[in-house]
């Protein structure tokens, strides 16, 4: 599983994942490199990508996406990996 935005709510997510035992978080994503980094201490050993983009192009191990970036941002993400094959879970406001 891969988190796509590590704001606050992002970072809850990536939290509640790491207390499921049968998923794995592989990959988190954010255009803040502030907001990255503080993800990446929080789920250590994971990828980090500044861009869906990037993430989508190489981390080919993701096989599900939580996207938990600003509303407006959101469409552009889920169609972008649906279009590469992934599970997509659109975080509400």
């Amino acid at each position: 599983v891969a988190v796509i935005g590590a704001g606050r709510q992002g970072r809850a997510i990536l939290g509640e994942l790491a207390t499921i035992p049968e998923c794995a978080v592989a990959a988190v994503c954010d255009s803040d490199d502030s907001r990255l980094q503080a993800a990446l201490r929080r789920a250590q050993g994971v990828k980090g990508f500044a861009s869906h983009a990037e993430l989508l192009d190489k981390a080919p191990e993701v096989e599900a996406l939580v996207i938990a970036t600003p509303t407006h941002l959101h469409t552009k993400i889920a169609l972008a990996a649906i279009a590469a094959g992934k599970h997509v879970f659109v975080e509400t406001p």
